[in-house]
């Protein structure tokens, strides 16, 4: 369990780190499947050449969650008509999960992106100043 905000911190994917980036995508990827066997509905997946198309995009932003300088998670934002922002997702490592990082990243998010002034929680939408 998260103890001290001050030890979770968002950092921007670099390319010299994006490989790590897919990693994270890809395990939390695999636990969901393992997760949601049997329902009709299978999560998104991606291999790493359209991994690298969110990366590149000028619309979307690749955020690292970490924690006292291990990466627990990943979040990706989008903005799309640079007035709106949408989170995403967030992809939260298995042995992360259900140990309250998600309202922690989420406070450390609307830290991370000053100009967000309003929420929309059913589509997560984020309206920028």
């Amino acid at each position: 369990m998260i103890n001290n905000d001050i030890d979770l911190k968002l950092k921007k994917v670099r390319w010299f780190n994006v490989k790590t980036a897919w990693n994270i995508y890809m395990t939390t990827y695999s636990d969901h499947l393992r997760r949601f066997q049997g329902y009709s509905y299978p999560p998104i997946h991606m291999n790493f050449k359209e991994f690298l198309k969110y990366f590149n995009s000028n619309d979307s932003v690749l955020l690292f969650a970490k924690y006292k300088d291990m990466c627990i998670g990943l979040l990706e934002v989008v903005d799309k008509d640079k007035n709106r922002m949408t989170l995403s997702r967030i992809w939260l490592l298995p042995e992360y999960l259900d140990l309250g990082y998600i309202p922690k990243i989420i406070f450390k998010f609307e830290q991370y992106f000053p100009d967000v002034v309003a929420w929309n929680f059913g589509s997560c939408n984020l309206l920028k100043t």
